[in-house]
């Protein structure tokens, strides 16, 4: 008799003459004889990450600071606090209104607002999955504190926007044209912004920071090294092109933001030179605007 199989990533199905058909990893159709249509499956990075060539990975946090999560004393899991937070200080964002750019699904946000008790706080991402998942922290965060029983309040007001700033200067909606914050985080993100938009945009977006700043406002800036970008376009082959016609190396970036769009006070966070070996291991730089 004539089959009819179909098989994807090891599923079972009957073939119509009553025997089973197993095969791996494969798609098979065969109809009343016919030669198989051949069909090859691949899980690409931008198949399971769609925004993944703008740097938002799901589960960047957990790979980012070994988050297997911890258990407290009630064996509830716990998020890892990200190790970033040893190089920021409190005074920076207590009291202060906080604009976090690529904010992922707000692990980092998250340890800020209940550790430092910023004002405000904005987290930014253009991945709707992300930002989704941020708000639903931010949901079960405020659910946590109104079932307790003593009497803490929440004491910044946090909200989770899905927004691509690189396209501020085209919509006047763009929370870099609503308003001006105290504190401007960028971590993780100029590597993406340049390899898919290239200098001149990556550029504006530093004019754009810096009028988003208020006066004496702080800029937190964590620019990926050079020899990464190459990693990225071994992942992302569109993004060879504009690899290839930049002309900024992010060396030069601090200088560039002192010297170009007028920010002072250049202090070292990080150096790459310290824990070598350690993953994730960039420079974070700390700027202020006059």
């Amino acid at each position: 008799g004539s089959g009819f199989v179909i098989d994807l990533a090891g599923l079972v199905f009957w073939n119509g003459v009553g025997k089973k058909a197993e095969m791996k990893n494969k798609v098979n159709l065969s109809v009343n004889g016919g030669k198989p249509l051949k069909k090859s499956i691949q899980k690409t990075t931008e198949t399971r990450f769609p925004n993944s060539k703008y740097g938002s990975y799901r589960n960047y946090y957990q790979s980012r600071n070994s988050r297997s999560h911890s258990k407290n004393k009630n064996h509830d899991e716990q998020p890892i606090r990200d190790k970033r937070m040893n190089l920021f200080n409190k005074s920076w964002f207590c009291g202060k209104s906080v604009l976090d750019i690529g904010c992922n699904d707000g692990q980092l946000s998250f340890d800020i607002i209940r550790e430092y008790e910023p004002k405000e706080f904005v987290g930014v991402d253009l991945d709707p999955i992300l930002i989704r998942t941020a708000r639903r922290t931010l949901a079960e965060m405020h659910r946590s504190i109104q079932t307790s029983d003593s009497n803490l309040k929440l004491k910044t007001k946090a909200s989770f926007r899905l927004e691509n700033v690189t396209e501020s200067e085209n919509n006047p909606k763009s929370i870099l044209n609503l308003r001006q914050f105290d504190v401007i985080l960028c971590l993780n993100i100029t590597k993406w912004i340049h390899l898919n938009y290239g200098d001149s945009v990556l550029l504006k977006f530093f004019k754009n920071i810096h009028s988003a700043l208020n006066p004496n406002g702080i800029l937190i800036i964590e620019p990926q090294q050079w020899s990464s970008y190459k990693r990225a376009c071994q992942q992302h082959s569109e993004l060879k092109s504009n690899f290839n016609a930049i002309q900024l190396n992010p060396s030069t970036f601090p200088s560039i933001l002192t010297s170009q769009f007028g920010f002072n006070h250049l202090k070292i966070l990080h150096s790459p030179h310290q824990n070598s070996n350690t993953p994730y291991n960039r420079p974070m730089f700390s700027l202020s605007k006059p």
